[in-house]
């Protein structure tokens, strides 16, 4: 029975996940990606269009998409931002997020300015959250200018 196509994407994310993790981004290639994970070129071409594109979706999987999940439940007043950097904190320390992988996703960019364009595009949707969920607790409290306060917390 053939794999479902969600399933094979998903193996090769998560071992291109485990390589990052271990040899960092410089260091893995395509071909490691295709030993690791089994898949044809063919296979990881079809659903990636390169290797920064596995590394976007690994930063997706596993770094952003579980903090997003995470910044997803909060309270009706937003976030404090000692509640939002525990959350965050929390998140880490349960493994949920592997700060490893955040360190290797970050150093790998630093050489690579196509990949650093790419992962600050998407991975900015998580300052957006947490400023807003700052915002919505100092609106709250009756801030003024609650927006400007919590940008300038951000930056």
């Amino acid at each position: 029975m053939p794999t479902p196509r969600g399933d094979k994407r998903a193996r090769i994310i998560d071992a291109a996940t485990r390589l990052i993790l271990t040899q960092g981004v410089h260091a893995t290639s395509i071909s490691d990606i295709i030993a690791e994970s089994g898949a044809s070129a063919g296979s990881i071409y079809h659903h990636f269009a390169g290797k920064n594109h596995i590394v976007l979706s690994v930063a997706r999987a596993k770094v952003q998409e579980p903090l997003r999940e995470r910044l997803a439940v909060q309270r009706e007043g937003g976030l404090s931002p000692s509640e939002l950097f525990r959350m965050i904190a929390e998140t880490l320390l349960a493994g949920t997020v592997e700060p490893a992988l955040i360190v290797q996703l970050w150093a790998g960019s630093s050489g690579e300015p196509e990949l650093k364009v790419l992962l600050r595009e998407h991975m900015d949707d998580m300052r957006v959250r947490a400023v807003a969920a700052v915002e919505r607790w100092l609106a709250a409290r009756g801030a003024s200018e609650a927006a400007e306060q919590a940008a300038s917390l951000a930056t």
